[in-house]
């Protein structure tokens, strides 16, 4: 972060000593690779994508867009590690582009959520439907049974007023 050191400014009184706060050092250290490791993530994730969809990632438009953040942000995050932009201009877009990657994935979540709960239903239903065929055929079995046993009880009524009994 200091490698370079900071100058005072008129309008920023930023400066870098590199034995003063060591810990927020160690801290903005740390944060800097955990950003660069979960962007990768993504990176690594979309270029899945690319392999398994082909074309079709190209024809969806968040996919495109979530891919131009993400190499953006890691562009710029190198470029800012190596000094090579100011600061707080480019915090202005990485801010953006983190904050639309949480909508994504945000919106993510819920079309999965959406889409488990429409195989739920779907599957319930279907479900309802083989009990109410069955309970169709345990129904036409019933009335099979019963007409059998009418059948039965007449031909043992007749049998007894033929014998007399």
């Amino acid at each position: 972060m200091c490698a370079t050191g900071f100058a005072p400014s008129e309008t920023w009184m930023a400066g870098c000593d590199p034995h003063k706060y060591a810990a927020v050092h160690g801290v903005h250290e740390i944060c800097f690779w955990v950003t660069i490791c979960v962007l990768s993530t993504f990176l690594v994730e979309l270029l899945g994508l690319i392999c398994a969809l082909r074309g079709r990632f190209l024809r969806n438009p968040w996919y495109v867009l979530d891919l131009v953040i993400v190499v953006m942000t890691l562009s710029i995050e190198g470029a800012d590690r190596l000094d090579l932009t100011h600061a707080f201009e480019t915090a202005k877009v990485l801010i953006l582009g983190r904050c639309w990657r949480f909508v994504r994935i945000g919106h993510g979540l819920i079309a999965e959520t959406h889409e488990q709960g429409e195989r739920e239903i779907h599957h319930s239903k279907k479900h309802c439907q083989e009990l109410v065929e069955k309970l169709h055929r345990m129904h036409e079995k019933l009335a099979r049974a019963t007409a059998l046993v009418n059948g039965l009880d007449e031909f043992a009524e007749s049998s007894q007023k033929r014998s007399g009994h």
